[in-house]
């Protein structure tokens, strides 16, 4: 927050910047005037492999009727999130924060910050370009970094009741609790260079590493996701019903996903000490 606010020319600009990562939410697009203009697309999977590829060029009707996928909350939320900037700051922000403005140029130094990717999360640094949700609520999330290549990140939800997975395995109704946790695993390289045989990124080869914004990244996106699933509702087919689960709140970290963490300590490390720090990711140091 101290790096942050010697470029943003206050702490106050960047703890409201913070506030807005740690949730998931762009400032970019949340301060905006124009962001609902901006394109954003990304794609949904059912259970039984069909997807919708979303493009925020169509309207919101168009969306929930499209055929043969519909498209229920929370993704048309999610799309729409930005739409409604009132209501997502009383969601996202403390109360004396909720009318605090961050202007075009704060907004402007922070696409300095980061000239590459205009200083964007979203549709910048990486894009949420395919969502792929279970049944137990595990979700993979698959994102597109600035220069092309993509990553997977993967939600995976354990609930203190877990009651409720045998009655959707049964196809009974079940509503769980979001008491409990979600680990989030995320990847540290393109591919990997340990050529382990067993493992899919292995076959790949070491393609290159990961910067720490792009690991936090992963984190980011798996914030908005969480976030979002507490708003309820189901992706559906013809002929399945797909449960979105509200997913607990995030608590752990795992370096599971692509790549050799070992290969990429440094970024790793540096996305570390941001998770763990208080006033920013607030994720414990510690199990």
């Amino acid at each position: 927050v101290d790096e942050l606010a010697e470029v943003l020319g206050g702490w106050g600009r960047a703890r409201l910047a913070w506030d807005c990562y740690a949730s998931g939410v762009d400032p970019h697009f949340l301060f905006s005037e124009n962001s609902s203009s901006e394109d954003y697309y990304f794609d949904l999977e059912t259970n039984n492999g069909n997807a919708l590829r979303i493009d925020e060029q169509q309207n919101e009707q168009q969306i929930l009727n499209s055929s043969p996928t519909n498209l229920l909350a929370p993704h048309a939320t999610q799309l729409y999130e930005y739409q409604n900037k009132l209501e997502l700051k009383k969601i996202i922000l403390p109360t004396p924060r909720q009318t605090q403005p961050l202007g075009s140029s704060a907004l402007l130094l922070l696409s300095k910050l980061h000239s590459h990717c205009n200083g964007k999360i979203e549709n910048g640094l990486a894009t949420l370009v395919h969502i792929s949700p279970s049944k137990d609520g595990t979700t993979k999330l698959l994102l597109r970094l600035n220069d092309g290549w993509e990553v997977e990140t993967v939600l995976i939800p354990f609930w203190a009741d877990g009651g409720h997975k045998k009655k959707i395995r049964n196809n009974e109704s079940s509503t769980p609790t979001t008491i409990g946790r979600t680990t989030v695993c995320v990847s540290s390289q393109v591919g990997c260079r340990q050529g382990c045989t067993f493992c899919a990124t292995g076959k790949m080869g070491k393609l290159r590493s990961l910067t720490t914004d792009e690991i936090l990244a992963q984190l980011f996106f798996a914030k908005k996701i969480v976030r979002l699933s507490k708003i309820g509702g189901d992706l559906q087919s013809e002929d399945t019903r797909l449960p979105l689960l509200p997913l607990p709140e995030i608590t752990n970290i795992v370096f599971m996903g692509m790549g050799e963490p070992a290969d990429n300590a440094a970024s790793v490390r540096g996305a570390i000490r941001i998770m763990s720090k208080n006033e920013l990711f607030q994720l414990s140091a510690t199990r």
